[in-house]
């Protein structure tokens, strides 16, 4: 017999739910579905007004009055009972400014305000018994401009994502439209309401308005071309005040004093706010999301906190126009939800299964299943052969997730359908069929037990996936982690955890290395160190017998490299330019060749950049070094590449185009200091096709052009220091003031940074700023990690940095010893060290430690 293989439609592809509609749920981090956040009273105590607020009939009926929010969370508010308007500070709360002080019709007065606007730098008034729009400048409130003599009773106001402005006239029944300039629409629609009340509009700048005989919500294109009502639900009996954002629409029911959310996209209601109940006279929604209602025609109004509790409910469906297709002649088996329901929440799955995929369902198709996390077997409604139907081969899905408690969710990790599969009935002898055909049991019992399998095989199917960080659980990350070796570090976010897995590999690519020891350090820890290397071999601390410190030597006051001497010397020009690192590979895969380059200017095209040693296509360079600017300025830095790019100035990444494209030019900007230089950091890889990058540089005062030489240098160690002007691009000088000096005589700039794994490099300094690892407990933390990371055949100097040092009577610098202080280095005229001299600057004492002429340093002394 030929039977069909199973085929599963799986909605959740890790975290991207595919061909589903969304209404009231969110996807957390790791793509889990849960109910959408929504505001709710800051002391989690729900706001209750029982009492009318006017004379018309039902409890809870409303006037319309006005209500807006602005940046910061500013507040402007209608006294409509007053005829005032009123502009509260969001950073200020005791800040107000009042506009109008008593009825009026003089400018800035009002007869009745309600509706209010902020948009741009204006608040736009709707003054109704005068029937006119006043516009007032912000923060000023200085009188702007009139609208007049088109209004008869204006009482709404809104304002689309084109700037136009909406005005609903209770008067004349109709909503009037406005360019963003202030003219009149004139072809804007002509539509006559039924008692308008109230007006909004949302993120898809489609139209509502509320019509308070009729009880309806009525919706509107952004032209004016009429969508019908909301639809209706017997629990929203009298919808009055309206606010929009994005795809959510907020209703305030006038006899309940609820407030009910819709959704435009799924076109359902969603639930009402469980943090209020009483009269709405306005309502606006802040920057911030938050919620603010005002419930009479006074001052008084509430603030909703964003996202302080969760919807009461929120639907997952999929498109009416867009079924799920089995195939032709394959029947739909069941359908398998995996959810997590806290007690007091809920899950219902809905189901439609038809022959034929038209005409769309409507609402009174749908059919409830009962739902069991991992085990939804749904044989009643999805069976089998339908003589008169035939093959249900189409099949809608909803799944309604609720809660009773507004502060507790379920959540909806995976929704999957099934077809029929082969039955075990047919590998039975025939004598069993015909003997359970009356009955049907054994047939019923079989597909029960072949579903119990079913299940254990779409678990053991989904086991890669528990080794996808981005789909496994947050509670089993540390358990994936032991698959690595790599050991998470802790109090740290779930989606910090997952993005850490992402850099795994290239972590462990870079283990005992200076660059990998201070990820890791920083990764565990929070602090980055700086790593001097092989300072031993070279002598860069410890101190001959014939050094000493002369009249015009200088201590550095913040660099522990050692002494050194005001003055210019030569740069080595071997390392002026760029290092150059070239991988085969896209991402850095294997080192091929290093070099120095000059500058970034290359136009390869089909060529390969080291013939014999790189191929044309599938090649990766990293370029490191320092960079100075000639003048104080904001820089922008500019690539040309094709294809991926990457730019690091001082740390930050300024450029990131990190994908395949043809030449193509980014830019970034960042602060630059004159005659500082900054470390620089560039990536790039070509896939295929032509090979171009190039790096530039302009700001206000240095025209655009390719990075010089001059201004480049190769020093490998990214915590490396230069300092001073260059003078002209003939002799390429560096301060010897910042020049790290050996046994007798400046080291040579070769000689600086040489790497860790060299055979001399078996001692080495971690420096670490000691306000940033206070307590024991980070610095055990820190000497674990150093530990851990450094090569087999290193060890070790660990060395917190404190703001400065004091000196004592005949105290000598010992080996813990950091000179500290401000960056410019202090001068020696002579003076001995003395029981009050400090070395760095003592801003609340007001004095330098000086060391004198004669001022020696013995050979076990050494700078640290």
């Amino acid at each position: 017999m030929d039977q069909q293989p199973i085929r599963y439609a799986v909605f959740r592809d890790r975290r991207q739910w595919d061909s589903v509609m969304l209404g009231g749920l969110t996807a957390e981090e790791d793509g889990v579905l849960s109910l959408a956040g929504i505001p709710g009273p800051a002391d989690e105590k729900a706001i209750s007004i029982p009492s009318p607020i006017d004379s018309d009939p039902g409890p809870f009926d409303s006037n319309p009055s006005g209500l807006a929010t602005g940046p910061c969370n500013d507040v402007v508010l209608s006294d409509t009972a007053n005829h005032q308007v009123i502009w509260c500070d969001g950073v200020c709360p005791d800040r107000t400014l009042r506009l109008g002080s008593g009825a009026g019709n003089a400018s800035s007065q009002f007869e009745m305000s309600c509706g209010l606007l902020i948009h741009a730098d204006s608040l736009y008034v709707a003054d109704s018994g005068n029937g006119r729009v006043q516009i007032f400048r912000l923060p000023t409130l200085e009188l702007r401009s009139v609208w007049t003599g088109m209004f008869q009773k204006p009482t709404g106001l809104a304002v689309d994502s084109q700037g136009n402005i909406y005005v609903l006239d209770q008067g004349l029944k109709r909503v009037f439209r406005f360019t963003s300039i202030g003219a009149p629409d004139a072809n804007y629609m002509s539509w006559t309401f039924d008692q308008p009340l109230f007006i909004a509009i949302d993120g898809q700048d489609q139209l509502y308005v509320t019509e308070s005989q009729t009880h309806r919500i009525l919706q509107f294109k952004q032209d004016g071309t009429a969508l019908g009502a909301l639809p209706e639900v017997t629990a929203l009996k009298r919808p009055s005040a309206l606010a929009a954002r994005g795809n959510w629409v907020y209703g305030a029911d006038a006899e309940s004093g609820k407030i009910w959310l819709f959704d435009v996209v799924s076109n359902s209601y969603l639930g009402t706010l469980p943090g209020y109940r009483g009269p709405v006279s306005a309502m606006a929604i802040g920057p911030d999301d938050s919620l603010w209602l005002k419930p009479g025609l006074d001052q008084t109004y509430y603030r909703l906190e964003p996202k302080k509790v969760f919807l009461s409910q929120g639907l997952l469906t999929t498109q009416d126009k867009d079924p799920l297709d089995a195939g032709e002649g394959i029947d739909w088996a069941r359908v398998h939800v995996d959810v997590e329901m806290p007690p007091g929440t809920l899950v219902q799955l809905r189901l439609i299964a038809r022959a034929n995929s038209a005409p769309a369902p409507n609402e009174n198709d749908w059919e409830k299943a009962e739902v069991l996390p991992l085990d939804t077997l749904v044989p009643p409604l999805l069976g089998t052969q339908d003589a008169e139907v035939g093959v249900k081969r189409f099949l809608w899905v909803r799944v309604v997730v609720t809660t009773e408690q507004a502060t507790v969710t379920p959540r909806l990790l995976q929704v999957e359908a099934e077809t029929m599969s082969p039955s075990y009935l047919d590998h039975l002898p025939a004598v069993y069929r015909r003997a359970d055909a009356p009955t049907r049991f054994l047939e019923r019992w079989l597909k029960l037990v072949q579903g119990e399998i079913d299940d254990w095989e779409s678990r053991l199917e989904g086991m890669p996936r528990q080794f996808d960080a981005l789909m496994t659980p947050e509670d089993q990350l540390s358990w994936l982690a032991k698959w690595l070796a790599f050991p998470l570090p802790k109090d740290h976010a779930a989606h910090t955890l997952r993005a850490v897995f992402a850099k795994v590999p290239d972590l462990y690519v870079h283990r005992g290395t200076p660059g990998g020891v201070c990820d890791l350090t920083k990764l565990y820890t929070g602090a980055r160190p700086h790593l001097f290397e092989a300072f031993h071999a070279r002598r860069v601390w410890q101190l001959g017998k014939t050094s000493a410190l002369g009249l015009d030597t200088a201590l550095p006051p913040a660099l522990p490299d050692g002494m050194v001497v005001p003055g210019w010397s030569v740069a080595d020009p071997e390392l002026m330019g760029l290092r150059g690192d070239y991988y085969a590979g896209i991402n850095f895969a294997q080192l091929k060749a290093t070099r120095r380059d000059s500058e970034v200017d290359f136009h390869w095209d089909a060529a390969s950049p080291m013939p014999d040693v790189l191929d044309t296509d599938n090649f990766s360079v990293r370029w490191t070094g320092q960079v100075q600017p000639r003048h104080t300025d904001l820089y922008t830095f500019h690539t040309v590449s094709d294809d991926g790019i990457r730019l690091w100035i001082d740390g930050r990444l300024i450029i990131d185009n990190w994908t395949d494209h043809p030449p193509s030019e980014n830019h970034g900007q960042i602060a630059l200091s004159a005659d500082r230089w900054y470390t620089l950091t560039l990536e790039y890889y070509e896939k295929a096709g032509g090979a171009t990058v190039t790096l530039s540089w302009s700001s206000r005062n240095q025209p655009k052009e390719i990075i010089p030489q001059e201004r480049l240098y190769a020093i490998r160690d990214e915590q490396a220091t230069l300092g001073g002007p260059v003078a002209s691009a003939d002799t390429c000088p560096v301060l010897v003031g910042q020049t790290v000096v050996g046994e007798s005589q400046p080291l040579g700039a070769s000689e600086y940074g040489a790497s860790l794994y060299s055979e001399a490099a078996h001692l080495f300094t971690v420096s670490v700023p000691a306000a940033s690892l206070s307590s024991s407990s980070e610095r055990e933390m820190l000497r674990a990690v150093i530990e851990r990371e450094k090569p087999a055949h290193t060890d070790y100097h660990l060395c917190f940095v404190e703001a400065r040092m004091r000196v004592g009577f005949q105290a000598r610098i010992g080996i813990d010893s950091i000179i500290a202080g401000p960056p410019a280095p202090l001068s020696l005229e002579g003076t001995l060290l003395g029981v009050e001299s400090f070395l760095g600057d003592d801003e609340t004492q007001g004095h330098l430690g000086r060391v004198g002429a004669h001022g020696h340093i013995g050979y076990d002394t050494v700078i640290g």
